[in-house]
């Protein structure tokens, strides 16, 4: 696979994350949108959602005219082949980064909430919620840490799964 071609693959997956970013977060956006104004909420909301969905769609549909422009073209054409091990671990590795990202700002904002919680007790509440957002998050950072530097033990586990044995 070309240089160019595993640009191209890390921009179409960056579109699907953006995609799933957004779909998931844009209720918390409408309701941010509308405690402002109400009739400002939804014309907002539309534009933001066009802006989004365009920008999506030139990830989606131009990846390789956005890799060539990235990289140099003196870059080699035909590098030699790479292993699916070797895909799977950076697959793997991606995983774990995109774990990681999700879980490293609510670990800090739990903590932020229980240390603030503890010295304010009047001002802010650290619920049992909290506590279970915490665990939860704290099992995805442990998750997100195994894949990001090496999921062997993941590897073999399907590979057991599949085949059996």
């Amino acid at each position: 696979m070309a240089p160019h071609q595993i640009i191209a693959v890390g921009i179409r997956l960056f579109a699907v994350w953006l995609a799933i970013y957004f779909l998931r977060a844009a209720p918390g956006y409408y309701t941010g949108f509308k405690n402002m104004d109400e009739d400002y909420a939804v014309t907002s909301m539309a534009i933001f959602f066009v802006v989004v969905a365009l920008f999506f769609l030139v990830l989606w549909f131009f990846p390789n005219t956005i890799a060539k422009g990235v990289l140099p073209k003196e870059v080699a054409v035909d590098p030699e082949p790479i292993s699916t091990d070797r895909w799977f671990a950076v697959g793997g590795s991606l995983i774990g980064l995109w774990l990681l990202t999700e879980a490293i700002p609510a670990l800090v904002r739990y903590a932020l909430i229980a240390l603030l919680s503890r010295r304010l007790p009047e001002a802010l509440v650290a619920d049992a919620n909290s506590y279970l957002n915490t665990i939860y998050y704290l099992v995805q950072f442990f998750l997100g840490v195994w894949l990001l530097l090496g999921a062997k033990g993941l590897r073999a586990l399907i590979l057991k799964a599949r085949y059996g044995g």
